[in-house]
């Protein structure tokens, strides 16, 4: 049961992978105020339908078609607009499924420097969580980060995140640094790993993950992109799309 479960949420990761950083963007910018909805498109043929409520997402679902929704989650925010809990539900009748709470450490700033999580999975409609899961399992196996550590440069912006995990029992260090176009887009990514892994990572659901990649955007009038290109090796693809509602 436990290998089942970390394949499915292995699976939604990676539907969800070139979309994480365009969620702390929609909940940091504030040009988004004056819009109530955003519409995600990705290369792969899902869309993530984002409701905003003070530049911040509410709750998002996630489908390839209306009739087949993957994903329905709300969010909660600490006092100062950090991302602190996620609620996932059951797409059949709303019932919460699991909650994801995020232990954070921040820096004077009020900028997160450290980001742990713990998983509450539930059972039917009860309020009481029937598991409990902590991502700091040091005697097995882990796919998903135990631990992210963020640098920040001057605007703000995160420039470097390390994710710590486990593979075989050793400790895996992956590290990814950013930089950013003058609307504080990431316009190129570069990666390494210690021990070191061996580029590009063949990822399943999603794009492979290349050493470095470089990022391409086509903007509206307010400065918010509506056309993403990914690009590789001189290969240049649109991977994403985004309308803007009112």
């Amino acid at each position: 049961m436990k290998i089942c479960y970390t394949v499915f949420l292995c699976l939604i990761f990676q539907f969800c992978f070139g979309q994480i950083n365009d969620f702390e963007g929609l909940s940091n910018h504030e040009d988004y105020s004056s819009y109530r909805q955003v519409v995600f498109k990705s290369f792969m043929g899902s869309t993530t339908e984002y409701n905003l409520k003070e530049s911040r997402v509410t709750d998002l679902i996630f489908y390839f078609s209306k009739d087949n929704i993957v994903r329905k989650e709300s969010f909660i925010y600490d006092t100062i607009g950090n991302l602190i809990s996620v609620n996932n539900y059951n797409i059949a009748n709303n019932e919460l499924l699991y909650q994801t709470n995020y232990i954070l450490k921040y820096d004077d700033l009020g900028r997160i420097l450290e980001k742990d999580k713990k998983n509450y999975i539930y059972k039917g409609a009860s309020k009481l969580p029937e598991k409990i899961t902590t991502l700091y399992p040091e005697v097995e196996d882990s796919a998903f980060s135990l631990k992210k550590e963020f640098l920040y440069d001057d605007l703000g912006n995160v420039k470097s995140v390390k994710n710590y995990y486990y593979i075989q029992n050793q400790l895996q260090v992956d590290i990814e640094q950013y930089q950013y176009d003058k609307f504080q887009n990431v316009v190129k990514l570069e990666r390494k790993s210690i021990p070191e892994k061996e580029y590009p990572i063949i990822m399943i659901g999603g794009y492979n993950k290349h050493k470095t990649e470089e990022f391409e955007y086509v903007y509206n009038q307010k400065q918010l992109w509506i056309k993403k290109y990914r690009v590789v090796d001189g290969k240049k693809t649109l991977i994403a799309e985004r309308e803007f509602f009112q």
